[in-house]
Order: C-alpha cells, then structure tokens, then sequence
C-alpha cells in the first residue's frame, strides 16, 4: 500500500527539519493528527470561543521536544493582536447598534452586518448578545477605571482622592457618555441566577473590572483613615463606605439626566449644582 507524502501547511513548517527525522507512515499520521485538531477546534468554537487549539496542542506531549524532538508550537502574537482588533471593532459596532435602536430590538444580524462580518464569524468571538453587552460593560468599566486611576493619582490625601474618583465619575457621564450608557445598561440587566451560573469568559472581565473600580474606591477611604483625613465614626467597613459613594453618587446623576425627574424642567433646580451639593455633602460627612 502507498503512504500518501504528508502536505505541509504553513503553520508547521517549521517542524518539518525535525519531522524528516521520522519514517514516511510516521510523517502522514502527524499530519492527519493536525488535520484532526483542526476538525475538532471547529467543532469546539461554537461553545467555546475563546479557546485557541494551538494553546492545547502546545501542551500535548508529541509536540514537546523532550518526547519528540519536534518544535514547541506557540500561538501568534500577531494573530493575537488581530483577535482584539477584530473583537474591539464589533464592540464598537454593537454599541452604535444598541444605543441607536435599544438592546431588545437590536439582533446579533444587525451587530454582524453593523460590524461588516457574517453572523457565523460574530458567534466566534461572542456566544450572543449578552456575551457582547458584558464586552460593552468591561470596556466602559475600563475607560472609567482609568479616569478614576489618574485622580487618585494626583491626590494627596484619602478624602481628595475620593472627591477626585466624584469628580472624574460625573466628567465620564458628561464626556464619555456612550460608555456611561452601557455601564447603566449592563446595571439594570444583571440576572443573580444567571451570573452564578454561567461561566464566561466576558462575565469573569466584566467582574474583574468592578472588582478593580470597588478596590480603587476602597482603598482611598482606607487611605483616608490612615492619614486622618476620614473619621473612623463614619466608616465601619471601607469598601461599604465606597459603594455608598459612588451608588448616592450614580442615584443623583440619573435623577438629574434628562431621562430622569421632570422636575428640573419645571423649577429653578440646576442639575450640575444638585450634583456638586451631593458630592460635597457626602466628603463632609466623612470628613475628619
């Protein structure tokens, strides 16, 4: 019988130097091996989109150079890269979408043809329109985090930080207004049930990135007590006294927002001083 000449692909060309060292049968079972990974990453990448089969064929034993003398394969940075620009620009095209028509009435078709790709390629990088309006809500939890990030920096006590983290929160609704929304949006769409259940990579971002906001927050208040420019009477635990900042905060924002109260179209109340007052009523409260 005649062993088929294995075809190379270009990926592995660079194992071919180490791959001469095997017999011609052993040569076409690596190749239908590969070819086999290939058929089975295709399978998997509809349930599990993040997962990239280079990674696992990386780990498997007949691809290390201890027990077969063929060359580590390793994913590319460059593929990465393309990944995210790729991920990033659907991201930027369903926020568009959503925002423009309302996340009931936007549909993965919309996204796909928003994004210019085919719905079958959405579905690789997210499982449905939930996965994406998590992605939506990481990068707004981002862009805020950093806003926060750099006035804290520039503070030089634990209560100027929290007047900083005040301020930057309200020029994020103000400025970045598209991120602010999904943010709001992602707050009044999260299902308990379903988060404990659902193991997704966006969701555990997602968390990470309010995990990173809370601990930012937290550790100024802790900041303050250390320093002494926070009363320790006011705070019983720093990370309490952090959600209740930014929750008044974040109230007083949506009830001044022209979706909130009629009540500043109809009195003398000015929206951006109602903001200051709460910010500067809650700093003195905690004030040492």
């Amino acid at each position: 019988m005649r062993v088929p000449r294995p075809v190379p692909v270009p990926w592995i060309q660079s194992m071919l130097p180490t791959t001469a060292r095997l017999s011609r049968q052993e040569q076409a079972n690596l190749f239908l091996l590969v070819k086999s990974l290939f058929r089975l990453r295709q399978t998997l990448i509809d349930t599990l989109p993040t997962i990239d089969i280079l990674i696992i064929i990386n780990k498997m034993s007949i691809f290390r150079p201890e027990s077969s003398g063929a060359a580590q394969l390793r994913p590319r940075s460059r593929n990465d890269e393309e990944k995210l620009e790729r991920r990033n620009s659907i991201l930027d095209a369903a926020r568009k979408t959503i925002l423009s028509k309302g996340y009931e009435k936007t549909t993965m078709d919309d996204i796909a043809r928003a994004a210019k790709l085919s719905r079958g390629l959405l579905y690789v990088y997210f499982k449905d329109k939930d996965d994406i309006q998590m992605g939506l809500a990481v990068k707004a939890g981002e862009a805020l985090y950093q806003r926060m990030k750099a006035a804290v920096d520039v503070a030089h006590s634990g209560i100027d930080a929290l007047k900083g983290i005040g301020e930057a929160y309200y020029q994020f609704y103000r400025q970045d207004h598209e991120h602010f929304q999904c943010l709001c949006m992602r707050m009044g769409m999260i299902n308990p049930s379903l988060d404990r259940n659902t193991d997704s990579c966006t969701l555990r971002e997602m968390m990470a990135e309010e995990d990173k906001i809370m601990g930012l927050m937290s550790s100024c208040v802790e900041r303050g007590l250390q320093d002494g420019t926070i009363n320790p009477d006011k705070v019983d635990n720093p990370l309490q006294t952090a959600m209740f900042m930014r929750g008044s905060l974040h109230g007083v924002i949506m009830l001044q927002d022209t979706t909130g109260s009629s009540l500043f179209d109809r009195t003398e109340l000015d929206r951006e001083e109602l903001i200051l007052y709460a910010m500067r009523f809650a700093l003195e409260e905690l004030r040492a």
